[in-house]
């Protein structure tokens, strides 16, 4: 046990600075009155997350059905992320195989795209 929340406080001490950012500029975001979607703001189309938070807050709710019409790849993120998270507390190996890494986020985004552009033209 130990073990484990030495791993998950030496990786806050080393993500420190960019976990500030991302919650700065988060703040700064939400609070600025500024909601739109940047990549719909410049292209003028849902960009391959959007929906996602939606899809969340739906799960919450246990409303399986809207979170997967807001954005199905919800419940192809939330494995992926729970893996990212869970995955130095579980051993070494695991922690430093870059190649599956990659995998996980090569197949990932190019699921995230296919059912994007499904999603344009339907």
């Amino acid at each position: 046990m130990k073990d484990i929340v030495k791993g998950i406080l030496t990786f806050i001490k080393k993500n420190i600075v960019s976990e500030i950012i991302i919650v700065v500029l988060a703040a700064v975001f939400a609070f600025s009155g500024f909601y739109s979607c940047p990549f719909k703001l410049l292209l003028g189309i849902d960009c391959p997350g959007c929906g996602l938070t939606r899809a969340a807050l739906a799960l919450l709710r246990l409303d399986f059905a809207a979170a997967f019409r807001f954005n199905p790849c919800i419940y192809l993120l939330i494995p992926v992320t729970l893996y990212f998270l869970l995955r130095g507390l579980i051993s070494k190996k695991v922690r430093n195989c870059k190649k599956l890494d990659e995998a996980v986020l090569i197949g990932t985004s190019a699921v995230m795209i296919t059912v994007w552009l499904v999603r344009l033209w339907t």
